[in-house]
């Protein structure tokens, strides 16, 4: 879940090829994870949840 979730966003973020997206990973990552709050089962936090 989590390479599908990387690989859609650098390509939405203008990557091309594999080598372009292993680039956008090793620069983005900690910044996707800490926004998109994932648990560490891949899921989405509980919605429920109140900022």
């Amino acid at each position: 879940m989590k390479l599908l979730v990387v690989a859609v966003s650098a390509v939405l973020s203008g990557a091309d090829t594999f080598v372009e997206i292993e680039a956008w990973n090793e620069e983005k990552l900690d910044w996707l994870w800490k926004h998109l709050r994932l648990c560490p089962f891949g899921r989405a936090a509980n919605p429920r949840r109140r900022l």
